[in-house]
């Protein structure tokens, strides 16, 4: 069992909000063929007191001189894929990126399960390793840690990649967690492109290790990269490690700028903060998923 019942039940009061844009009115929580706030419009009624004003249709305001409020339908359920990278470079840390990815992907399969949301697992590193069928209804919670449960990391991390592979077997779109280090040699925000252009909302989970933000080296050092097996002898002096803060700074912010160029959410953690306090951050007040 990933989590105790307290903790359920503190994840039994969040929900996974789902925006079409920034400038778009957020959908909300879907449930049947209801009237709100959904993708698809359905009719007009006129306005009453207690309604919500925006979606008063201004335009038709303007020819009719009356208050006429958009309806919707909404969609039951959306498809949430959890994608968890377990490469080799996600076995670093202390718990590891890849035990808080589990972490944090149990938690929001768990929130879109008992939402009524249909809820997948994937794992990849340099292919697309495995794609669980999709589950529905808190009684599928079980299966879903089960699936979960025992994963090891392996190989090396190819992004574009498994999202290819992941794209040709999925054509209908829904929400993909993305949950990664980010460490790859190619530039990963191509395959985030294509999730875009095929109609997928996407939110990005980076996770890191202490290890990867303050490094604590010797001054000689054999490095083995973990992926590669690439060996390289190295002097680490202030000179060094200054120049890696400066890098791995330029790697953030092109991270950031990609992340509002394709109008994505991201999250940028490490292994060692608290859980909760990373769902609240996810999914509190304010947030919705682009």
């Amino acid at each position: 069992m990933f989590f105790d019942s307290d903790f359920l039940k503190f994840l039994e009061t969040m929900r996974i909000i789902l925006k079409l844009n920034y400038i778009s009115e957020f959908t909300g929580e879907r449930a049947g063929k209801q009237r709100g706030s959904g993708m698809d419009f359905k009719d007009y009624r006129h306005y009453e007191i207690g309604d919500d004003y925006r979606y008063i249709d201004w335009n038709l305001y303007s020819r009719l001189e009356q208050l006429y409020l958009k309806e919707f339908i909404e969609e039951k359920g959306s498809s949430i894929f959890l994608m968890i990278d377990n490469s080799d470079s996600m076995s670093i840390g202390s718990p590891s990126k890849l035990e808080k990815a589990v972490q944090i992907a149990a938690a929001l399969g768990y929130i879109g399960l008992i939402q009524m949301d249909r809820v997948a697992v994937a794992f990849f590193s340099d292919k697309l390793n495995s794609v669980s069928r999709l589950l529905g209804g808190k009684n599928q919670a079980h299966t879903l840690f089960s699936i979960l449960e025992g994963v090891e990391t392996a190989g090396k991390t190819d992004i574009c990649k498994s999202i290819s592979a992941f794209i040709n077997s999925h054509k209908k779109p829904g929400l993909l967690v993305l949950l990664s280090d980010f460490i790859c040699a190619e530039d990963f925000f191509q395959g985030i492109k294509i999730l875009k252009i095929h109609g997928w909302r996407v939110l990005l989970i980076h996770i890191l290790a202490e290890e990867d933000i303050n490094p604590r080296l010797e001054e000689n050092l054999n490095l083995l990269d973990v992926e590669t097996n690439e060996k390289k002898e190295i002097y680490i002096d202030e000179e060094l490690l200054d120049n890696y803060q400066k890098n791995i700074g330029e790697y953030y912010k092109y991270i950031d700028d990609s992340v509002k160029k394709f109008s994505l959410a991201y999250i940028r953690t490490d292994t060692g903060r608290d859980l909760k306090e990373i769902i609240c951050r996810l999914l509190g007040p304010g947030r919705e998923i682009k």
